[in-house]
């Protein structure tokens, strides 16, 4: 199943977040998902494993590329992404990556994010019941 990523998912399985890595490590692992991130999150991720070292940034963007197809963040997705009605710009950006990738769910922790998003979000848990 093609599934849009959201960061926080992302960071739960690097960092190993505890109560979260555990149902990350599920999705992320599974082999009949086909995953996705948005371009921007790559550079994003980079930034927030500052906190934690060089070695951690630059194993955050190999695993991303590594494992993950990569929407590119161009005009059609910036621009679509201002059609949508959200708080977050950012949030609309995640948004229209996952439609204009086709992605069934966009798998995020701040699913009230995106309530207005045109790819339904689900929660890991919500996820892994389906």
């Amino acid at each position: 199943m093609k599934i849009l990523i959201d960061l926080n998912i992302i960071l739960d399985y690097l960092e190993d977040r505890a109560p979260f890595a555990n149902e990350a490590e599920k999705i992320l692992e599974n082999e009949k998902n086909t995953l996705f991130v948005s371009a921007h999150m790559v550079t994003t991720a980079f930034y927030l494993m500052r906190f934690i070292g060089r070695e951690a940034q630059d194993a955050a963007v190999d695993f991303i590329l590594n494992n993950f197809t990569i929407v590119p963040c161009d005009k059609t997705i910036l621009s679509s992404a201002r059609t949508l009605r959200f708080a977050d710009y950012e949030d609309a950006v995640v948004a229209a990556a996952a439609k204009k990738a086709q992605c069934a769910y966009i798998i995020t922790r701040n699913k009230r994010d995106f309530a207005n998003s045109p790819v339904p979000a689900l929660t890991p848990g919500e996820f892994l019941t389906i």
